[in-house]
């Protein structure tokens, strides 16, 4: 249920009106303590999987955040995960404050994405594999994950990695 939650309120992100988003929800977090949590949503399915998440968690310090936001950001980056690079059999997440600016690394050890395909995976409906084998899915994802960085006011991209597929986030903070 909680899945059919965020996918509902992600897909509610993804038409809002650009024009006019409401101000994200900022309140106290300690964004370590979210990332634990969000991950321990997975932790059943990533046993099952045999995927190791590997946490390099430095962001200890209470800032102000859309918890929500973030929240619906890494689940939707994890679900990924799950799908599409389960075989890499590892995802590293990492964390950093600087100042007013919060950073999260989620890397994957999977096959990876194209080069050539970075800048449509943020596309709405978007898929990389739509034959009946590819893993299920809409391919909106990372187009509501971006679209809730952008309501935080900042962003989601993906960065050319040696293996897998390496998404960094960045938020400011309060």
């Amino acid at each position: 249920s909680r899945r059919l939650s965020r996918l509902t309120s992600g897909v509610l992100e993804m038409i809002r009106d650009d024009r006019k988003p409401p101000p994200p929800r900022i309140s106290p977090q300690v964004t370590d303590e979210e990332i634990d949590q969000t991950l321990e949503q997975f932790s059943p399915l990533f046993a099952e999987l045999e995927l190791q998440d590997v946490r390099d968690l430095s962001a200890t310090r209470l800032v102000g955040l859309d918890r929500d936001l973030l929240e619906m950001i890494l689940v939707n980056l994890l679900s990924n995960v799950e799908k599409y690079a389960a075989a890499g059999k590892r995802v590293d997440i990492q964390s950093r404050l600087d100042g007013a600016r919060l950073s999260i690394v989620v890397q994957d050890y999977g096959t990876g994405i194209p080069r050539r395909k970075y800048r449509s995976v943020f596309r709405a409906f978007t898929r990389l594999d739509n034959s009946i084998h590819a893993p299920s899915g809409t391919g909106i994802g990372l187009t509501i994950a971006r679209a809730a960085a952008r309501r935080h006011g900042g962003g989601l991209r993906l960065v050319n990695s040696q293996q897998g597929s390496r998404f960094e986030l960045v938020l400011p903070v309060q």
